[in-house]
């Protein structure tokens, strides 16, 4: 916050034996404008918006959407004006005063807060007992009270001397971030006499201020007692907001009605303790009520009525400008898309998720040297220049779930953590974004395709392009083992999440640009910057690996509803950064209008079934979790297959595998070319038979083996189909793409393909890995020109040759291993 008026003004009224009594308790502080402060806002947010001015109120909505909404504090309350007036239909006079059950809070710091311009005392001061629109009672926990001077609302358009503010969490919640009541009452030192409830806070009668900003209680608080009278009088609500930046409108306020009185010295002194270490005495003007723009004003009611944020909503979403508040993101959802879309965030609470898995995700992160940064909206997005683990796009390495390679594609670092862990929020979170291996690489051939004998050995989904079944590991020859078990946008996104919270300087933060003042600018402008240094995102949240994690499928924390959704893994335990290093993270849209107000709601029942505590359920990759259903089977629930395919769950030689080199055991001719007797083939139809792209003939040649019995056996080709990416991986790599020739034993061509003579089946595969130049022979399935519609076919246009498109891979080296389908039955007997 920026040396305001307000402060000069009120300095220039102390005069000179104030001054000299200010410099004796060492002066006051100076003031600097800085994307946040480390104050904790009262609301619940934890750290509190600094880069705005009580002076330039005008400016506020410009950054904080809400500053400019419908349902704006603090207001005059307009006892007499007859354009505006009040709904007086309520209960008599006093129904405040048995809704009120205030306790005792002593032994507790007062401290000035610059954030509010208040002086406050945080503590239990009990319970506040309304009524919710169906009548029933809702309880609210009175959790701090506030005094200032001048008053902050208005009566008939008059200011008041002082202004006491009694801020309730609904009971239960964390924080008043989501929902929040204030009591207000107004003090006038018009023939005043002294406040008791003043002097407890350090400002006694003969006006001496107190010293510093904070200081120990002097006496205790009874809200019960020093409240009486008012509560007995009439109470006025309203819907309003947090009166200060961000203005979230989300407080319902009573202004009593009955003023109490209170000394001039009193008011005065307060007003010299904000006037130097408060920042001033200036408080934003009334925006509503006499004169001016009507509410709706309700004497002594207590039903609370729900959110009312619905008007500043409308308008921004009418301006195309509800991206930039949290609370707008889902205004004029229907209940079905609300429940579909607005899955996130959660709260995270290890205690309530299940402990009924333990697999666990593979973490393979690598230093990288070079990155570029993009400050977004919401986060400060940082994407790699340089490939930290073998893969086509630059990457910050992988993480295996499931089998599945996820490529770390973007760290974002977000001011505002969008979770809340148990009862805190963190000042901030690292998003570490992955996506399944192949959903970055442009796949405009994404088929569909089987197997000969009728088995259809396929494994790319037209709409997923990185749709194949979950891998296994090689463990030695002939065996394999389980291992480790929007619109538009159906990107497979996986989330790591993790928390930040102030301590020492991050050496993550630190080598993403955070704090360097050569970048300072560029973020705050939304310019992109370079970073040409290591990068080493493993070290970075080390602190975290090490902890607690918990998972569960949910959808974005930002606007947006990916047709998959969003896996997260989110870790417990907390990084530090600086303070200067938040503050650093001046983006387009605040950290408390970028973030949700309040976690999506389970029952108990629901966090076990749906939330896991370091373990990974089998269903965590798949587009449903249980239960399955009769569907015919498909690439989104693969975890189902087993239910109707046993075999797929319990065989020992699955496929397809993860080929570890180390494990292998070398024997035979290193080329397989010799085997081969392959022919071209003009005027072959590519057909997308709804799993992959494939070509089927028995006129394309055969390979030779050496029999069980020693003697040469021939298998003919029956088919060829394309997978995009790779199936198999070696040694963790996964490949752009995969292509199966498979083969049937020559003389059982014809032979039932159920029969067992028709095994075992033969299918070589070929990786193909992104590189500079085009491949002809994809080319001739129609990659990058056209996308064949499923269910039909095209056919190629010149003959194709697979000896002579494939000879040089198969003078190379090559792995052989006995396995399965790896699609339903999954049955075990191909060589691969």
């Amino acid at each position: 916050m920026s040396f305001s008026r307000g402060l000069f003004l009120g300095l220039l009224a102390l005069g000179a034996a104030d001054d000299r009594r200010l410099q004796a308790y060492g002066g006051c502080p100076r003031w600097e404008s800085t994307t946040f402060s480390d104050e904790m806002s009262p609301f619940g947010w934890p750290l509190t918006p600094n880069d705005w001015s009580f002076a330039e109120e005008g400016n506020w909505p410009d950054k904080y959407l809400a500053c400019g909404g419908m349902r704006q504090s603090p207001i005059s309350i307009p006892l007499h004006d007859t354009a505006c007036g009040i709904d007086r239909v309520g209960e008599p006079d006093g129904a405040l005063k048995d809704a009120a059950f205030y306790t005792v809070v002593s032994g507790a710091d007062v401290k000035v807060s610059h954030y509010m311009r208040t002086i406050h005392v945080d503590g239990a001061f009990g319970i506040l007992k309304l009524k919710g629109e169906s009548g029933e009672e809702v309880e609210y926990e009175a959790i701090s009270a506030h005094i200032t001077a001048p008053s902050m609302h208005k009566m008939d358009d008059k200011h008041y001397a002082a202004e006491l503010l009694v801020l309730h969490k609904p009971k239960g919640a964390i924080d008043m971030v989501n929902e929040g009541v204030i009591v207000s009452v107004l003090f006038d030192d018009t023939n005043g006499s002294e406040s008791h409830l003043f002097a407890h806070f350090g400002f006694p009668a003969d006006g001496t201020p107190s010293p510093g900003k904070k200081w120990p209680q002097p006496h205790y608080i009874d809200l019960a007692e020093a409240l009486s009278e008012a509560l007995e009088g009439s109470s006025y609500q309203y819907d309003g907001s947090v009166p200060v930046p961000p203005c979230h409108e989300t407080i319902k306020y009573f202004v009593l009605g009955q003023v109490q009185p209170i000394l001039t010295t009193q008011a005065k002194a307060v007003e010299e303790v904000l006037g130097c270490w408060g920042g001033g005495m200036l408080k934003r003007t009334v925006v509503g009520g006499h004169g001016g723009n009507c509410r709706s004003v309700k004497k002594d009611d207590l039903v609370i009525g729900g959110p009312h944020h619905g008007p500043t909503c409308e308008a921004a979403v009418a301006s195309h400008t509800s991206y930039r508040l949290a609370a707008c993101w889902d205004y004029g959802m229907s209940e079905a898309e609300r429940a579909s879309c607005v899955q996130s965030p959660i709260d995270i609470m290890p205690s309530m998720a299940s402990t009924a898995e333990s697999t666990k995700p593979q973490f393979n992160l690598r230093p990288i040297k070079s990155a570029r940064l993009k400050p977004g909206n919401y986060s400060l997005e940082a994407y790699p220049l340089e490939i930290g683990a073998p893969a086509p796009l630059p990457n910050f390495g992988t993480i295996m779930i499931l089998g599945k390679k996820y490529m770390v594609r973007k760290i974002s670092v977000k001011p505002i953590s969008s979770h809340t862990y148990g009862d805190e929020r963190y000042v901030g979170e690292v998003q570490i974004e992955a996506l399944v291996f192949g959903d970055e690489i442009s796949t405009a051939a994404q088929g569909k395709g089987g197997t000969a004998a009728g088995h259809a050995d396929d494994h790319s989904d037209a709409g997923h392009s990185a749709s194949h079944r979950r891998l296994q590991h090689e463990e030695g020859p002939g065996h394999t083992t389980a291992h480790a078990h929007d619109d538009g946008d159906q990107t497979h996104r996986v989330v790591v999440l993790v928390p930040i919270k102030l301590g020492v300087e991050s050496s993550l933060l630190r080598e993403l640009g955070l704090p360097f003042q050569a970048y300072r600018e560029a973020i705050k402008d939304q310019h992109e910057y370079r970073i040409e240094q290591t990068i080493d995102l493993q070290a970075g949240i080390m602190p975290s690996l090490e902890g607690d994690w918990l998972f569960y499928s949910g959808g974005l924390v930002q606007p947006g509803c990916p047709k998959w959704g969003v896996r997260w893994i989110a870790f417990t335990t907390p990084i530090t950064a600086s303070l200067l290093q938040m503050n650093y993270l001046a983006l387009a849209v605040s950290g408390t209008d970028s973030t949700r107000m309040h976690p999506v709601e389970m029952s108990p029942q629901d966090y076990s079934t749906k939330v896991f505590l370091n373990g990974l359920p089998s269903w965590s990759l798949s587009w449903h979790s249980w239960p399955c259903g009769n569907e015919p089977w498909n690439y989104d629930d693969v975890h189902c297959w087993a239910e109707q395919y046993p075999v797929c769950g319990t065989g020992k030689k699955q496929s397809p595998i993860n080929i570890l080199p180390s494990d292998v055991q070398m024997e035979g001719s290193s080329s397989f070319l010799h085997r081969v007797d392959w022919k071209p083939v003009k005027e072959l139809r590519i057909a997308n038979n709804g799993h992959s792209l494939q070509v089927t003939s028995d006129m394309l040649g055969y390979i030779q083996l050496i029999g069980e019995d020693g003697f040469p056996e021939f298998y003919d080709v029956g088919q060829f189909h394309l997978h995009m990416p790779s199936e198999h991986m070696i040694n963790g790599r996964q490949f752009a793409a995969e292509l199966h020739i498979v083969h049937t034993r020559q003389r059982y061509v014809g032979t039932s393909p159920e029969s067992h003579d028709a095994f075992p089946l033969v299918v070589l595969g070929f990786m193909f890995d992104i590189g500079e130049h085009e491949n002809l022979f994809l080319k001739q399935f129609f990659l990058g020109e056209e996308i064949i519609p499923n269910g039909t076919y095209k056919t190629a246009r010149k003959p194709i040759d697979l000896m002579r498109s494939l000879g040089p891979a198969l003078d190379g080296n090559f792995y052989r291993y006995d396995g399965s389908f790896t699609t339903p039955d999954c049955h075990e007997d191909l060589k691969w």
